[in-house]
């Protein structure tokens, strides 16, 4: 226990630390950033998480040494506070996950609102596209103020093109892909082809919601049967070792650590295969994914 305190005390200090070192190196960070840390940091902007890499897997490191502790405290079997420790450590990227698909699919309903709000202020003549673009970020749908802030702020900067170029990368899913390339291209065309066009996405994206829509509940079922199939051997374990113990006895030895390891590990594989088959289908792909930086 006193290894197991060690270990979290020097959790927080690394946390604490990187918090001080992205307050006065952040220009640092950004102006040499490797690429796997770059994608991490994405990955957790899209998620709302408003923390670096480094703090993400401190926090990740200290959930999984807890709930190793508690199961091992309530256990007293090894193996079940090995398999808390994987749990615990899981539990904030299972999370964030889950948020970030939220997140997504909260911004690919936005945009048919965008849409008609940028058709309407064009159609009334009292607006360009790139005005209407910018009152996004004050008045548009609520999930997606934040990226057209971001494009006003940057589209002063390096260019109305660049800033969709720079928020589509961001985003980094179909449904905005194909709304922000269409913004890029109908920036060279005159009112009347923006609307043609406009009217046109707006009419597809509704269709492409409506089926993602469909897919999704489709597939609620298997994917809370998949985790039920999951979790369920792992707490009659530990319910066997935590009222029994001859079971307790059993899976500190060799052939119970063996047969935990091969059981968790075909229940792990289930479970990817089962969430791969209720997994939503994209109505679309992504194109022209490349790194756009600004």
């Amino acid at each position: 226990m006193s290894l197991l305190a060690a270990l979290l005390v020097a959790v927080a200090v690394w946390s604490g630390s990187e918090t001080l070192q992205g307050r006065r190196h952040d220009h640092l960070r950004s102006a040499k950033p490797t690429r796997a840390r770059s994608r991490g940091q994405i990955w957790l902007s899209q998620a709302g998480a408003a923390v670096t890499s480094g703090q993400f897997v401190a926090v990740s490191i200290g959930a999984g040494l807890v709930v190793s502790a508690i199961l091992l405290v309530i256990s007293r079997t090894a193996i079940v506070g090995l398999i808390g420790l994987v749990a615990g450590g899981s539990a904030p990227y299972a999370y964030w996950s889950g948020h970030r698909r939220q997140v997504t699919a909260a911004r690919a309903t936005a945009w048919p609102d965008a849409l008609r709000c940028v058709i309407g202020a064009l159609a009334s003549g009292t607006s360009t596209l790139h005005a209407s673009l910018v009152d996004l970020a004050d008045a548009g749908p609520q999930p997606l103020r934040a990226p057209m802030a971001r494009y006003a702020r940057r589209s002063g900067q390096i260019g109305s093109l660049s800033a969709l170029e720079a928020v589509r990368a961001e985003l980094a899913d179909p449904v905005s892909d194909q709304v922000l390339l269409t913004f890029a291209q109908a920036a060279s065309e005159g009112t009347q082809t923006v609307l043609r066009t406009l009217e046109l996405l707006l009419e597809q994206t509704n269709g492409d919601i409506a089926l993602q829509d469909r897919v999704r509940t489709a597939g609620t079922q298997l994917r809370l049967a998949s985790w039920t199939g999951f979790f369920a051997p792992l707490l009659v374990l530990l319910l066997f070792c935590t009222v029994s113990p001859q079971y307790r006895l059993f899976f500190s030895h060799a052939e119970g650590i063996v047969l935990v390891v091969v059981g968790t590990t075909l229940d792990a594989l289930g479970l990817m295969v089962t969430r791969r088959l209720a997994r939503t289908v994209p109505t679309t792909q992504r194109i022209f994914t490349e790194a756009v930086r600004a």
